[in-house]
């Protein structure tokens, strides 16, 4: 069964949408529909949301610069779960 959903905005705001939208071939009530159904499946917004003037704390860029850094590193390997005890004190 289907349903119809009406949704009032600026109308900028649609052009501007349907324009990007047209570029990577959907049209707005496909999007509407994709967004909907990821919504349903994920149990959440599909998307983050951040303030347009969002800057993050120390805490955070520290944490962005510690994850990056475990990144770039090779991992280690070894050979038995032993090796990796004694690497760790254990």
């Amino acid at each position: 069964m289907n349903s119809t959903l009406t949704i009032r905005m600026d109308a900028e705001l649609k052009e501007n949408a349907q324009n990007i939208l047209n570029d990577i071939g959907l049209d707005l009530t496909t999007a509407v529909k994709l967004f909907l159904r990821q919504t349903v499946i994920q149990q959440k917004l599909p998307l983050e949301l951040v303030a347009s003037n969002y800057k993050p704390s120390n805490i955070v860029k520290a944490s962005i610069k510690e994850a990056s850094e475990i990144k770039s590193k090779q991992p280690r390997k070894f050979s038995s779960a032993s090796a990796i005890f004694k690497d760790i004190g254990i």
